[in-house]
Order: C-alpha cells, then sequence, then structure tokens
C-alpha cells in the first residue's frame, strides 16, 4: 500500500532530542543535541512478551489522570508494536510510561512497554516531543 500527504499538510520541524532503551542493561538515556541529559534504571518487557527492538519514534503524548493506575502520571506512545500482543486493541502498542509498580523497575516484567519511576517519567515527559527517535536494542 502506498500513499501521500500534500506539501502544504505537512508541517516540519526540528527535534533536539533521542532516547535510547537499552534492554541488557535496562537503562533509558535521554540526549538533548546528543548529551546525556537524563539516565534511570526500567521495567522491560517479560521474557514471553518482550520488548520490540528497532528505530521508532513518539507518536503521542498522553497524560494520564489517574496517577495510582499503572502508567503512572503519563505516557508517551512509540511507533512500535508487540508482536506478541496481536490481540490487544490496536495489536499491541508500546509505550514508555509511568508504573504503580516501583518495585518492578529495573526488571523484564512488562507486556512490552518501558516503565519509569515517577521522577524520572516527570523529568522525560517534560523534555521529549513528538517525533522523538526512540532505538530500543538489546
Amino acid at each position: 500500500m502506498s500513499g501521500y500527504v500534500r506539501a502544504q499538510a505537512v508541517t516540519l520541524f526540528e527535534v533536539h532530542t533521542r532516547v535510547l532503551i537499552d534492554l541488557s542493561s535496562r537503562r533509558l538515556i535521554l540526549l538533548e543535541n546528543g548529551r546525556p541529559v537524563l539516565r534511570a534504571p526500567v521495567a522491560v518487557g517479560a521474557p514471553s512478551t518482550p520488548t520490540p527492538r528497532g528505530r521508532f519514534f513518539v507518536v503521542e503524548r498522553i497524560r494520564v489522570t489517574d496517577l495510582g493506575g499503572p502508567y503512572g502520571a503519563a505516557a508517551l506512545a512509540l511507533s512500535a508494536f508487540s508482536k506478541k500482543l496481536v490481540y490487544w486493541p490496536e495489536g499491541g502498542p508500546v509505550a514508555i510510561h509511568g508504573t504503580n509498580d516501583p518495585g518492578s523497575i529495573g526488571r523484564a516484567v512488562s507486556h512490552g512497554c518501558v516503565r519509569l519511576g515517577a521522577r524520572s517519567l516527570q523529568r522525560l515527559f517534560s523534555r521529549v516531543e513528538l517525533g522523538t527517535p526512540v532505538e530500543i536494542v538489546s
């Protein structure tokens, strides 16, 4: 399938941030203008529902109203999808989000999403724009 978008319907802008997630060390690094400004431990996908590897980007910034819920205060939806969660709505979208289980940070326990502690999520969310590249490596 192919398609097109009229040039006048598109707005271009520069993004100066990039997110790197290392699954083996379970760490997230936020880079601004190529320099690390945040390093944080994360929870990643369990062996049965691994976090997908590859190059993705932020497609949506979501503020969550239920701060005690499973996603924390916010989520950054990615262009990534889990091949294991075909029965989930929209085919298993992957996001970076908070958690109501801080003990999960540093472990491989999620359904494929990347979980951050509350303070790290707040710092990340305040700096990451739509279109920010996210690279997930092992």
